[in-house]
């Protein structure tokens, strides 16, 4: 077995390995450019903007349906933007998001110094670097999206729950993680839950991998349910509150989603899902990870290619083929040759068994939950290091891992295409949106919008007593939605001050007939243009009162069919 190096050299080669992900993130994030992004524009500067500014209740859906997310994932990569300049921001986003590089090297090492691999540490850089440069973790270095954030956090409740607490045996009874481990790695997973629910899938990933972390199976009911409760916990430590706060204001502490159950009259009382990256058919349902290798956009609202999973998937296949056989022949009394990973210690037998269980039950969850690429950036970090471990499970000789080992990293190097999921230039202003004097006698003026686009980034920068009020959304039309229709409608009776309409691009036949709903009329012909760096052709447009007319050539367009047909309804 490779021993450990001592204290002091462990200690440098730690911070050489945090360091030298912190600068391969920031480099890569500076190279591919400001995040411009769907997301951004619509809630990741605005949801932790209004939480700090105290604007949520005050208003109405600037952000859609996202405005009801938990604002503290955002809150990194909206500080940074507040302290510096967007390149030096985006470096200290990346470099907290370069974390990702020293937890999976250290995962790839405890992993690796039992195993069947000369020289574990630099084996475990490489499956470390092969994850981090999919195209998921690629692709949102630097931005804000919280994937790889939340990832650092679901990797470090795995590294947890699979740290030894004892030298190792030589027999099977190795030790498992202690209770303070378990319960650590149930809190991070589960914290990683409360900041971003998609992440859930993980956490129930983590309580299967539990029940597979040591040998001593009549303990592993007992571990698992430690990591679940521990995880419940850790939900609310991050969650808690702004469920709390959901609640009072919607009457759903999950809101929008889970509505059937609760029935807020802020939306429809139906279950709010995202399907459309689910799969269509029994084939995309077993042979999943090879569409994702091919280039499409069947799993992402943008063309990008990744074989990483096909290539675990072939080797889970090709390993789970491979034990068969040697079982039949067992039993048929003709053994086979034990296989590489069966020769390992103990320990690290368990804890491989606990890392393919979280990676087959995380695969699976989130094939049934979403099916969307992004949520699934654990399992393409993930990957290499799975697949070092799969190939010491097959009958091969040194020689012969090392020559497949190569031939699939290339393959997964070489078959990545990063989506493109919106970057700009960088220069010194992250939005570059100026407003007007928008008052009327000192009166504060309200900004309504009638479409879906993404503007909620817009508002940080408006008059601070400017009350935003938006009429259309991807969370429904407010006639679906009883209360908040009629607490919009109040808040415009009520409204003394001016009125401005937030228009977008040639939408004007929309706007009309949603803004007439509500007895208002725009004024396009004496629009005043909103300077933006992320947007072209934003507007401010006086609105008037009006008398809603049937027939009229305002009201041609139905919002029925002025609704998107595939309007994103989970960004995150």
């Amino acid at each position: 077995m490779v021993r450990p190096p001592s204290t002091g050299r462990g200690r440098a080669q730690s911070l050489a390995i945090a360091l030298a992900g912190a600068a391969g993130y920031g480099m890569a994030a500076l190279a591919l450019g400001q995040d411009a992004s769907w997301d951004l524009k619509n809630y990741h500067l605005y949801n932790p903007y209004a939480w700090l500014q105290g604007r949520n209740g005050f208003d109405y859906l600037p952000a859609q349906l996202q405005t009801y997310y938990n604002p503290l994932l955002d809150l990194p990569f909206y500080a940074a933007h507040r302290a510096f300049a967007p390149p030096a921001a985006a470096l200290a986003v990346a470099a907290l998001q370069g974390a990702t590089f020293w937890v999976l090297c250290a995962l790839g090492r405890r992993l690796l110094m039992a195993g069947q691999w000369r020289h574990p540490g630099t084996w475990a850089m490489v499956a470390a670097a092969l994850g981090c440069l999919g195209a998921g973790s690629l692709s949102e270095m630097g931005t804000s999206f919280g994937d790889n954030l939340v990832s650092i956090l679901v990797l470090s409740g795995l590294l947890l729950l699979l740290r030894p607490v004892a030298p190792l045996p030589a027999c099977d009874g190795a030790p498992a993680a202690s209770a303070k481990h378990l319960a650590g790695a149930g809190i991070i997973v589960g914290a990683a839950a409360g900041l971003k629910p998609t992440a859930g899938v993980f956490g129930l990933a983590l309580v299967i991998a539990a029940l597979f972390s040591d040998n001593a199976a009549r303990w592993a009911v007992r571990r698992a349910a430690g990591v679940a409760v521990a995880a419940a916990a850790g939900f609310a430590l991050t969650g808690g509150v702004w469920a709390v706060s959901l609640y009072r204001r919607t009457g759903n502490p999950l809101f929008p989603y889970l509505n059937g159950l609760f029935c807020s009259p802020y939306a429809p009382c139906r279950e709010l899902a995202d399907r459309r990256y689910l799969p269509r058919d029994a084939h995309q349902w077993l042979f999943y990870p090879y569409y994702l290798a091919t280039g499409n956009e069947l799993a992402d609202d943008v063309l990008f290619a990744d074989p990483r999973l096909a290539i675990v998937w072939s080797l889970l296949l090709a390993a789970a083929g491979i034990a068969m056989a040697a079982r039949l022949a067992r039993l048929l009394g003709r053994p086979l040759a034990n296989l590489c990973l069966a020769r390992t210690s103990g320990l690290a037998r368990a804890s491989w068994r606990a890392l393919l269980a979280f990676w087959v039950s995380g695969y699976g969850l989130w094939l049934l939950a979403f099916a969307n690429y992004r949520y699934a950036m654990p399992l393409e970090l993930l990957a290499g290091l799975v697949a070092l471990g799969l190939l010491g499970a097959l009958p091969l000789g040194g020689r012969g891992r090392l020559v497949l080992a190569a031939a699939l990293a290339a393959t997964a190097a070489a078959g990545t295409q990063l989506p493109d999921r919106g970057r700009t230039h960088w220069s010194g202003s992250l939005t570059g949106v100026e407003f007007p004097d928008l008052g009327d006698g000192g009166s504060p003026p309200i900004i309504v919008i009638a479409s879906w686009d993404p503007v909620g980034y817009a508002f940080t920068a408006a008059p601070a007593q400017a009350r935003v009020v938006r009429l259309f959304s991807n969370l429904c039309h407010p006639r679906c939605a009883p209360a908040l229709e009629a607490e919009m409608r109040a808040v415009l009776a009520r409204h003394a001050g001016p009125i401005w309409l937030l228009s977008t691009w040639a939408n004007e036949g929309r706007e009309r007939e949603v803004l007439g709903q509500f007895g208002l009329s725009p004024r396009h012909d004496v629009c005043r243009p909103l300077p933006s760096k992320l947007d072209r052709g934003l507007r401010l447009c006086p609105v008037a009162p009006r008398t809603v007319v049937h027939g009229e050539p305002g009201a041609a367009v139905s919002v029925k069919e002025a609704l998107p047909r595939s309007a994103p309804q989970d960004g995150s």
